[in-house]
């Protein structure tokens, strides 16, 4: 049984770990990566955990405040992007739709980036037409509510 790479999120033998390797979870192919994508992937990782803590705290929000200064745009855009959402609504419990309600302008650009799907309602969703469809026998709601 290897461990586990970081960085490449595989499972590698023993013999693909240097001695600092093993300490910090970073693959020999790794740790040869340059230092600009080695820090890209690290950061995506802490910013993706920041979600799904139960609270991000101040000291999260203040390391939020520095990754969104970095020279990555990618980085920088997810950093801005989440220390909203911890400004916004620091807990997990209904973050998503107490942003959706409180908040429009960051739950666009939430959906922008992929954190979450845009979400419609089962009213919105289940009996939604195409204005260009014609309501025929075929697909008419039926009287009795079963279709």
């Amino acid at each position: 049984m290897g461990h586990y790479c970081r960085i490449c999120s595989r499972y590698r033998p023993n013999e693909s770990f240097s001695g600092r390797g093993h300490r910090i979870h970073v693959c020999k192919k790794c740790s040869g990566l340059p230092r600009g994508v080695r820090f890209r992937i690290e950061s995506l990782d802490e910013i993706w955990g920041f979600l799904d803590q139960s609270i991000i705290s101040e000291k999260n929000i203040r390391r939020l405040s520095l990754l969104a200064e970095s020279a990555d745009p990618e980085v920088r855009e997810m950093a801005s992007i989440v220390h909203a959402i911890g400004k916004a609504h620091p807990g997990r419990r209904r973050r998503y739709k107490k942003i959706r309600a409180d908040h429009p302008e960051l739950w666009q650009r939430i959906v922008k980036k992929g954190i979450v799907e845009e979400w419609t309602g089962p009213a919105e969703r289940d009996y939604a037409f195409d204005a260009s469809e014609e309501m025929t026998d075929e697909n008419a709601p039926s009287r009795d509510g079963c279709n």
